[in-house]
């Protein structure tokens, strides 16, 4: 991100949007991506932001102040968020494969991702990218009947640009038992490595990728996973119909 330029993106992602401009400043030229333009030892003890008057002890009970406000703030967020995953892991979204009517799909690197986690937890990571980093341009919805997760950018005539919709699907990669023996949809017992399918329905393919690249920047950055490369993990399906729904 620092290397693209997207100073704005870095802070809000490391939670330094309210650090000042002299300090951001200090950060940026040490780490600076040519060694020679760093700042010497003499050079960072006269910049700026270190010749800045403090009191230590006002500053220490600052910083014990912040560090128990955040200690506790994660501990509620962390009981909401088990709370929330338990309730609703939106597992009706994953498509089951079939051992008498299947059809195989070739992973796509560019569209297909694994993951082990849960529908719930994209669905979450996705409305928080569009609140927190996208200004809620888009439009998201999910289709518990037919399976997907529906992104959509509104057309913007001042960039000329069209609409864009996405279908986001989920697949389970695990083996299937005979029909007899199926699971439930719903009864996973730990998180399954899934398979999630980014397929662009309508719109600039290029666009996208820009969206999604600030993505994997931001919210998708631990989540999505390189696909295990074994052949019985080919993506499946269970009819064109569902693919194309």
């Amino acid at each position: 991100m620092l290397l693209n330029g997207k100073l704005d993106t870095y802070w809000k992602k490391t939670g330094g949007e309210n650090l000042s401009d002299d300090f951001k400043d200090l950060v940026l030229r040490m780490f600076n991506y040519d060694g020679k333009k760093r700042p010497t030892i003499e050079e960072l003890k006269n910049h700026p932001w270190m010749q800045t008057p403090y009191d230590v002890k006002s500053v220490k009970e600052n910083i014990m102040e912040k560090l128990t406000e955040r200690r506790t703030a994660k501990t509620t967020d962390s009981s909401r968020e088990n709370s929330s995953r338990r309730g609703d892991n939106m597992l009706q979204l994953v498509r089951q494969t079939s051992v008498s009517n299947l059809e195989i799909q070739k992973f796509n690197d560019m569209t297909d991702f694994d993951i082990q986690t849960s529908p719930g937890d994209v669905w979450e990571e996705l409305n928080n990218f569009n609140c927190d980093y996208f200004d809620s341009q888009l439009t998201l919805e999910n289709n518990m009947e037919k399976k997907y997760i529906k992104l959509t950018l509104p057309a913007n005539e001042d960039e000329n640009t069209s609409e864009l919709v996405l279908k986001i699907k989920f697949f389970d990669l695990q083996p299937q038992l005979e029909e007899e023996e199926e699971q439930e949809e719903d009864e996973f017992e730990e998180p399954r490595r899934l398979r999630v399918r980014f397929t662009k329905k309508r719109g600039d393919l290029r666009k996208w990728y820009e969206i999604f690249g600030e993505m994997q920047e931001t919210v998708f950055d631990d989540l999505l996973l390189a696909p295990r490369l074994h052949q019985e993990e080919n993506l499946t399906a269970t009819s064109d119909e569902q693919l194309s729904n």
